[in-house]
């Protein structure tokens, strides 16, 4: 699930639900790849995973796991 605030030159990752974070799958610097899944987040007994809309250098991580997050809420950015 690719869900993206804002676009080039970078991409605001938020969460497109509530929910808690289960699982984070790439690093602070990290190069990733588009739709590369970088986060899991546990809402209504399912995980959802939070998909890179483009590739890039994973920044700004805000979360951490076992952190609850809001619909919408910024979780990171891809430059």
């Amino acid at each position: 699930m690719n869900h993206v605030l804002h676009s080039d030159p970078q991409a605001i990752l938020a969460s497109p639900l509530p929910g808690k974070v289960v699982k984070i799958l790439a690093q602070e610097g990290e190069l990733v790849q588009e739709g590369q899944s970088v986060f899991l987040i546990e809402s209504m007994k399912m995980v959802h995973e939070l998909r890179v809309p483009k590739p890039g250098k994973l920044k700004g991580v805000r979360v951490k796991v076992g952190d609850v997050v809001i619909a919408e809420n910024q979780i990171a950015t891809v430059e």
